[in-house]
């Protein structure tokens, strides 16, 4: 108490902080102290960027798909279910300023060439890519990630319908698939 006779509020806090640090720090371990899909992502992303470009592994063929070959089927059959919706692109494109730029670079010109990441992200302005591409295989991609790569999983961020949404954009903004 003060001289005033009144009590100390603020030791309540105090002592509140004190608390919540190690309770917020074993909540925010994984079940079990095994890594996630995210923890690994995030492990990939820190590691040194330093190294000169031709240090770095060379890009993946454009043809070649990041899902794992078990899922690739079920993937490729996916279909979009806003692709008819008017407002998806807008939406989407609203989606990727925010999430995905940063990487993948404007979607009609990719990303720039010294990203630092390895393996570098796709480049949606490649009509190779697009055409290699289904619409379930960029949504799979998005929603799971890519193990092995700087690729995060949104599933945990992103609605599906607003993968869907980045999925229409990507489409759309980019490069048109041959017909």
């Amino acid at each position: 108490m003060d001289r005033n006779g009144t009590r100390y509020p603020w030791a309540w806090l105090v002592a509140g902080a004190l608390l919540a640090v190690p309770v917020c720090t074993l909540a925010a371990e994984p079940a079990g102290g095994r890594e996630g899909p995210a923890e690994k992502h995030l492990d990939t992303l820190m590691q040194p960027t330093a190294a000169p470009a031709e240090a770095l592994p060379d890009a993946p063929p454009v043809t070649e798909s990041r899902v794992p070959s078990a899922e690739l089927g079920a993937a490729r059959k996916l279909k979009n279910p806003v692709a008819g919706d008017p407002e998806a692109f807008a939406k989407g494109r609203l989606l990727f300023a925010a999430h995905c730029r940063v990487c993948h670079g404007p979607p009609d010109t990719g990303p720039d060439a010294d990203t630092g990441l390895s393996p570098p992200p796709r480049d949606f302005s490649s009509a190779a890519f697009q055409n290699a591409r289904s619409d379930g295989e960029l949504f799979y991609v998005i929603k799971n990630g890519v193990e092995g790569t700087p690729m995060l999983p949104w599933a945990s961020r992103l609605a599906e319908r607003e993968i869907w949404y980045l999925v229409t954009y990507i489409r759309g903004a980019a490069a048109p698939p041959a017909p």
